[in-house]
């Protein structure tokens, strides 16, 4: 199943998108300051996949950044 940023149906503007990648971003950020348990490997792919998000969002691909920023998360959560 597609999961959507902002669904097809809803006109969101830019500031909506933005706002909710940030949103994300503040969330891996926040986590990583608590000094988290996780492995040194886990550790090294949320970095890379929040830099990876951060990324994919200033080229324009919203959707690819919001998948890639979950990762990163579901990796505190799993």
């Amino acid at each position: 199943m597609k999961k959507w940023l902002v669904h097809p149906a809803d006109r969101r503007d830019a500031a909506d998108v933005h706002l909710v990648l940030t949103e994300r971003q503040k969330k891996i950020d926040d986590a990583l300051l608590k000094n988290p348990a996780l492995s040194e490997a886990q550790l090294a792919e949320v970095q890379q996949l929040r830099t990876t998000g951060e990324a994919l969002h200033k080229a324009g691909k919203h959707q690819e950044a919001v998948d890639t920023l979950d990762r990163a998360i579901k990796i505190f959560n799993p």
